[in-house]
């Protein structure tokens, strides 16, 4: 569909194949609205194929053009899934723009369905949880490229396999993201003149994340086309009358009383997202009295805002005790001292004690809920947080390999490690940065742009900076504020990584063993010379002076991963 999400209005529209080779649809006789900004010297022809793909070539059979190439959220048979298209599900069933819910080839080579909500995003198929291998998907095979045949068999480079139910030729089939966001593959009933399901992803559409919104209830129903029953809990309303995907928000005033608070029991109910507390074999009593017996201690009665992160909220005297009065330290930054430290529930935790105690306590709020929203593979869970007087703190994921530095001095981190985590890193940076916190993102010395120093205005390009002299640190084995280097009179003198490293490699040509003199001594050799200046030619881009200058993280990314393919 062109341009589905600002269609044609249906009135005056044309499509015309112009003497220039362009084709373009107009709208309403004025508006160019689309275009293939393609062109050409001899005759053109615009084809419809039985296939269903509309093709622009040449009088020579030069192909300019074809719909094959921009799906929008169906797979017709022998139409290609590739690494550079995806299929995105329509808004509703009436609205043909862009939904929530997608089906790609991501970086490690599978193809996922993610929901992309107006709050959050998360990958749900296949499941997070699972090891590729563990649903016969492989991640080894990097042409990234999937297709449904002329019988109704589907295969994709992971090695992911389905079948149609009525498997044959003849049949007119197609493979579709629906609105709710299960991947259903469609048999045309010649008789009938109707769509029916010949295989779909998933047979519980509850298990489809977003798909009823947050503080709602999907209840399974058979007989519904849908299959599914979106329904809020006691106490909220709908909030978009359109579409369930933005759930329900409160009926009641946010401001209640100690005595005026209940609790409701819901039977057979499975909450999205990581529980406060679990308590297996309990009844609803019990639960009862140990949420009153948390709120007497100050633990709960919190604003919506930290509800909806999902977070559990500790005292300070909780994490007191948990770190043994903050006694082992197990990093520190700009922003603040990490220690190690053990919850009630005996889970390892990495307790931060942020270094901005002035900080409001609705500006905190409002951040650690932005946190919240953050769901990824390559990101540090946060399970929680302390606001209480002067005290902001938060609680994370405990690492239990020990931090970065603590690696690069050790033997345990070979090249191929290394470059893995670059990559990884700029994953995990794609997804803060899009809606960037930077009270808590504040920087170290040696690893902050020039930005900080010059005050100048800060946007997610320091982190980019901050990235870069990670990644040189982690090449070189180097700190980032000190470098010992011999000047010209043969004195030692101190230089920052960034300049130390740049001078290495302008002087590559009388010198071409500056990857040599500059990778880290540890690796004693074992590491492939281009990726390695692949990796420091990334990197230096990315803490250029100018930040205009700087790529963006999704296109280090990118270019780490092209380049690594290619070679």
């Amino acid at each position: 569909m062109a341009n589905r999400d600002e269609p044609v209005n249906g009135r005056l529209s044309k499509l015309s194949l112009l003497k220039t080779g362009n084709l373009v649809l107009i709208d309403a006789g004025r508006l160019t609205l689309w275009a293939t900004d393609t062109s050409s010297t001899s005759s053109l022809q615009l084809r419809l194929y039985d296939t269903g793909n509309l093709v622009l070539l040449t009088s020579e059979g030069k192909v300019l053009r074809q719909s094959f190439d921009s799906p929008t959220d169906t797979l017709l048979p022998q139409q290609l899934l590739t690494r550079n298209t995806k299929l995105v599900s329509s808004r509703s069933l009436s609205n043909y723009s862009s939904g929530f819910y997608k089906l790609f080839f991501d970086d490690d080579n599978l193809s996922r369905l993610l929901f992309d909500g107006p709050e959050i995003s998360s990958v749900y198929w296949p499941s997070p949880w699972k090891r590729p291998w563990e649903d016969n998907r492989s991640t080894y095979n990097d042409s990234r490229t999937a297709v449904l045949d002329s019988v109704g068999y589907f295969s994709s480079s992971e090695d992911l396999k389905f079948t149609s139910a009525d498997l044959g030729i003849g049949s007119k089939r197609r493979l579709t993201v629906d609105v709710g966001g299960n991947v259903r593959l469609y048999s045309l009933d010649e008789t009938r003149r109707t769509w029916v399901v010949s295989w779909q992803a998933f047979s519980n559409p509850c298990r489809i994340h977003g798909i009823c919104g947050p503080n709602s209830l999907c209840t399974y129903v058979l007989h519904k086309e849908s299959g599914r029953m979106c329904n809020c809990i006691p106490g909220h309303k709908m909030k978009n009358d359109t579409n369930w995907s933005y759930g329900c928000e409160p009926d009641f005033d946010l401001s209640l009383k100690d005595d005026e608070v209940g609790f409701i029991e819901l039977r057979h109910v499975d909450f999205y997202g990581y529980d406060i507390e679990y308590l297996p074999n309990c009844t609803f009593e019990r639960c009862e009295k140990k949420m009153l017996a948390e709120q007497g201690s100050g633990a709960t009665t919190q604003s919506y805002v930290q509800v909806a992160a999902g977070f559990k909220r500790f005292t300070y005297a909780e994490l007191k005790k948990a770190s043994r009065n903050f006694s082992v330290e197990i990093g520190r930054g700009g922003g603040g001292v990490v220690y190690r430290g053990i919850l009630s529930n005996q889970q390892v935790a990495a307790i931060k004690r942020l270094n901005n105690a002035n900080q409001g306590e609705a500006e905190f709020l409002a951040e650690v809920s932005t946190i919240g929203r953050l769901n990824h593979m390559n990101l540090i869970e946060t399970w929680g947080y302390c606001i209480e007087g002067k005290h902001r703190l938060l609680v994370c994921e405990y690492m239990e390999h020990g931090s970065l530095a603590e690696n690069l001095h050790s033997k345990t981190l070979d090249w191929e490690k290394r470059f893995n985590i670059a990559v990884g890193t700029a994953k995990g940076l794609e997804v803060p940065l899009r809606s960037r916190a930077s009270q808590l993102l504040t920087g170290t010395r040696g690893y902050m742009a020039p930005e900080w120093v010059f005050n100048l205005r800060i946007t997610s390009k320091v982190d980019v900076y901050s990235y870069g002299i990670v990644m040189l640190e982690m090449v070189t084995g180097r700190s980032p504020t000190g470098v010992h280097a011999i000047d010209d009179t043969g004195e030692k003198e101190d230089r920052m990584l960034v300049k130390w490293v740049r001078e290495k490699m302008d002087g590559s040509a009388r010198n071409t063993s500056w990857i040599e003199e500059i990778v880290d001594p540890i690796m004693d050799g074992e590491y492939d010379m281009a990726v390695v200046e692949l990796l420091v030619r990334v990197a230096l881009l990315c803490t250029a002076e100018d930040k205009d200058e700087r790529p963006t993280i999704s296109k280090v990314a990118e270019m780490l991963l092209h380049q690594k393919s290619d070679s």
